[in-house]
């Protein structure tokens, strides 16, 4: 398995550690498509874009900074007119995102990689499944590793 396949699964348990009540949901890439029975409170890790760094410490090792995007997703599940709850609601994913993101800093050499770096978040969107509406808030995190040619 690729260093960055390793980090990958590294991210995963990661979230998992960190998020009590969460589920990991099979497609990360389209959280809408995911079953909403997955959705009540669910993360995922998907495979973003990545580079060659073009460093050369060894003539034979390739470095590719890897990004990931991560998200969590919670369902709403309060009234539209309480604005109450809808805060708290947002409050608390934020709050479950800050969670993951000093896991991220505070462990940044996962097992393959030379480092590993939490970057930014997109802010909350809200989105609606076919029944039940959700807030979610996916976030940014590059990876660096070497991988021998």
């Amino acid at each position: 398995m690729s260093n960055g396949a390793t980090i990958y699964d590294d991210l995963n348990t990661l979230l998992a550690a960190q998020l009590s009540g969460y589920k990991r949901i099979t497609n990360p890439y389209m959280p809408e498509e995911n079953a909403e029975i997955m959705m009540r409170k669910a993360y995922g890790i998907s495979f973003a874009g990545g580079t060659d760094t073009q460093r050369t410490v060894t003539c034979s090792d390739l470095y590719i900074n890897q990004n990931y995007t991560g998200i969590l997703i919670n369902q709403i599940v309060c009234m539209d007119n309480d604005t109450t709850a809808y805060a708290t609601a947002q409050k608390n994913i934020y709050d479950d995102y800050i969670k993951v993101a000093k896991a991220i800093t505070a462990a940044p050499d996962m097992s393959a990689a030379v480092k590993t770096l939490h970057i930014s978040h997109n802010g909350i969107e809200f989105f609606e499944g076919l029944s039940k509406k959700y807030i979610a808030i996916q976030f940014n995190i590059e990876s660096e590793f070497r991988e021998g040619v």
